[in-house]
């Protein structure tokens, strides 16, 4: 079941609630202003340069097909937690059917009608060695006026101590929002929530959502040819 908000009432919590980890928060942050009041930003303004601190966590996709999203780019923390370059891997590979499904759904709805997203999710080595993490999906616009990739940030919300050590082969969604940017024109940005309930039942409960006030800071290098 899906249910939409249109805006942040007096009892609706601030988006930025949303957003368990400090650097999702920024990285949000920067997509958003670079976007200003416009869908989606366009993937040459991505400057590595002004988000130095969150790299190792951050990646690139390439929309191929709807059910084609493959990494582009992957910071050295993502690729050391799946122990493997994941650059031309398949995001949507490894996820269990029903997942994949809810998130094809998703980031078409990220890539086609310009909605940013959180996922959270259990994953570890095996089922009974899991910790909750958190991914943000940016659309951006590289070709034309498609959105064809999509930035993102990947971030342990707990330490265990296989992390980094030993690969993830688990996972397993426990909940999605859709975050839907809107412009009005002259009058600055707006945001509105849709939350999902994609994920299966039993998978864990929500953690209280935290707010992150950060100070921006984005890939290392800018390269066209690598977007």
């Amino acid at each position: 079941m899906i249910t939409h908000r249109t805006g942040s009432g007096a009892n609706e919590p601030p988006f930025e609630d949303t957003m368990r980890h400090k650097t999702t928060q920024s990285l949000f942050d920067y997509w958003n202003d670079v976007r200003a009041n416009r869908t989606a930003p366009r993937r040459y303004e991505i400057h590595p340069s002004r988000i130095p601190g969150i790299l190792p966590d951050t990646f690139l996709l390439e929309r191929r097909g709807s059910e084609a999203f493959h990494y582009r780019l992957a910071g050295t923390r993502i690729c050391d937690a799946f122990g493997r370059e994941l650059r031309g891997a398949n995001f949507l590979d490894g996820w269990q059917h029903e997942d994949r499904r809810a998130l094809i759904r998703h980031l078409t709805v990220v890539t086609e009608q310009c909605a940013a997203e959180i996922i959270h999710f259990e994953a570890g080595p095996d089922l009974k060695s899991t910790i909750s993490f958190e991914i943000v999906m940016l659309p951006l616009i590289h070709t034309g006026d498609a959105v064809d990739r999509v930035l993102g940030s990947f971030c342990a919300l707990e330490p265990a101590d296989w992390l980094y050590r030993v690969s993830i082969d688990y996972k397993a969604l426990t909940d999605s929002e859709l975050l839907w940017p809107g412009w009005v024109p002259n009058s600055g940005a707006t945001i509105g929530l849709v939350h999902s309930q994609d994920a299966q039942a039993g998978r864990g409960a929500r953690s209280p959502a935290r707010p992150f006030r950060v100070l921006q800071g984005g890939l290392s290098r800018t390269n066209r040819d690598d977007g």
